[in-house]
């Protein structure tokens, strides 16, 4: 809220996309995200016990429908596609995914 305060005198209302990764990278948690949370996460995803992956489909529509909403410098929303490009280098979420998405 605040990264351009000095400059302009006013906190940002919005947060896009490059803000939250600068975010993510520079103030993630003191612990460490386990494999064993991601695998407990994948799992209440999958909606049962037994396994620690999903379809690319149902991943995918978990972010668009259920995820955060981001925008980039110039206030424009970002679509998943672009943030995958700017994540992995990589628009094609087919290519960037796989077929299933998990915790493996």
């Amino acid at each position: 809220r605040y990264s351009s305060f000095a400059e302009t005198g006013q906190q940002k209302r919005r947060v896009n996309f490059e803000d939250t990764f600068k975010l993510f990278v520079n103030h993630r948690p003191v612990f460490a995200v386990t494999p064993e949370q991601i695998s407990l996460a994948f799992k209440a995803l999958s909606g049962h016990d037994r396994g620690t992956s999903i379809p690319r489909e149902k991943f995918v529509g978990f972010l668009k429908e259920l995820g955060e909403r981001f925008t980039n410098d110039s206030n424009h929303e970002m679509t998943l596609e672009q943030c995958m490009e700017l994540l992995v280098g990589e628009p094609n979420l087919e290519a960037a995914l796989g077929d299933v998405v998990g915790a493996d």
